[in-house]
């Protein structure tokens, strides 16, 4: 949020206390800020290990070092 002043920090909550509620690897990912936020001068990564049982057509790792996000509306109204 402190890189892009347009985003609104209601709707930016309430986004991230969503995700953290449904998805279940959410918690990891918060902690993993928070260990990363607490410790700036060291050097730190995150590495995804697949597990080899898990079907990995639905549990696959990222292929592409791309964000998504969801836009709503049908982009008549410009902002």
């Amino acid at each position: 949020m402190n890189r892009n002043p347009n985003l609104r920090p209601d709707l930016m909550l309430l986004l991230q206390n969503l995700i953290g509620n449904i998805n279940r690897f959410a918690c990891l990912y918060f902690h993993a800020y928070e260990v990363i936020h607490d410790n700036p001068t060291r050097d730190l990564a995150i590495c995804i290990i697949s597990d080899p049982v898990m079907d990995h057509h639905h549990y696959n790792q990222p292929s592409v070092d791309e964000v998504a996000a969801i836009i709503p509306g049908d982009d008549t109204h410009v902002v």
